[in-house]
């Protein structure tokens, strides 16, 4: 298993500066050829999601099978209008630890399902795990600029990996209509949505994730990859 920090977080922290998710796809796949590694399974939750369907439509033989979950095949007026608060709320001129906390609950509110609060030791741990993340804030507003310039419907009907799409049905992050545009788009693709769960989905139901994903990849290494060489 390969897990990579974007650029401008964790050991990412390089190629600072606003980029895109194309940008970021750019990097996931340069960083497969650094490591000699010709084809692999992709998955990307959020906006991870964002970059592995980028990642599949530029590099298309270096994807077998993508699992994309809580995700946007593009930001309509709804989610530009959200990043453009993300970005401005990131900027205020307040104490940064306390701004950090802000955002945080902010974001807890918005990731987890209601069902997810009744646990108040779940939910207190989950705060101060995001609160202590060292995430920078110009890279939060960068990220939010991305999500909001963010487009791939036209370049996803030129997919060719088998694709899975993983919505939690309480998601008011990335709604469902979300998900099922990009399965629409995506010509080899399926939907699954998993009750009880909101767009944090792989930490609420984390096993019936990691099951269907499993599955979803065991059927495609069975099928073989339809991804041609050379590119």
């Amino acid at each position: 298993m390969i897990r990579l920090d974007n650029r401008g977080v964790g050991t990412g922290d390089e190629r600072r500066g606003p980029c895109s998710i194309s940008q970021m796809a750019d990097d996931a796949a340069e960083l497969l050829g650094v490591l000699a590694i010709p084809q692999v399974h992709v998955l990307g939750w959020s906006m991870g999601g964002m970059i592995a369907m980028e990642l599949a439509i530029r590099y298309p033989s270096k994807v077998t099978g993508l699992v994309v979950a809580s995700a946007i095949p593009e930001a309509d007026a709804w989610m530009k209008a959200k990043q453009s608060f993300n970005q401005k709320l990131a900027a205020l001129p307040i104490e940064v630890d306390a701004l950090r906390e802000l955002i945080a609950r902010m974001n807890m509110s918005w990731m987890f399902a209601a069902g997810f609060f009744d646990n108040e030791g779940r939910a207190d741990t989950i705060l101060a795990l995001m609160k202590a993340g060292d995430f920078p804030l110009d890279v939060y507003r960068w990220q939010s600029q991305a999500l909001q310039n963010h487009n791939a419907t036209a370049g996803l009907g030129s997919v060719k990996s088998r694709s899975l799409v993983i919505v939690g049905k309480e998601d008011i992050l990335t709604p469902l209509r979300y998900s099922r545009a990009i399965v629409a788009a995506l010509p080899r693709s399926e939907l699954l949505i998993i009750d009880g769960c909101g767009h944090a989905l792989l930490f609420e139901k984390t096993e019936q994730f990691g099951a269907a994903v499993l599955d979803f990849l065991a059927q495609v290494d069975t099928e073989g990859s339809p991804a041609s060489p050379g590119q």
